[in-house]
């Protein structure tokens, strides 16, 4: 018996916790370029209209 490894079935809901996880990378991946396309437009428009749209860091507030 030494040495021996039981290989126990896998825990239910386990294969829930799977499609969450592939949800949840899939959810981040589309905020990801969402904050990308975001950040481009803001840039267009800051070149293009001459405005600063950003916060300056150290700003008082």
């Amino acid at each position: 018996m030494k040495g021996r490894k039981i290989q126990l079935p896998p825990a239910p809901g386990s294969e829930t916790l799977e499609q969450e996880n592939a949800r949840l990378r899939k959810e981040l991946e589309l905020a990801k370029l969402r904050i990308e396309g975001l950040e481009i437009m803001i840039d267009i428009a800051e070149n293009e209209l001459k405005i600063p749209i950003r916060k300056k860091s150290g700003a008082k507030q």
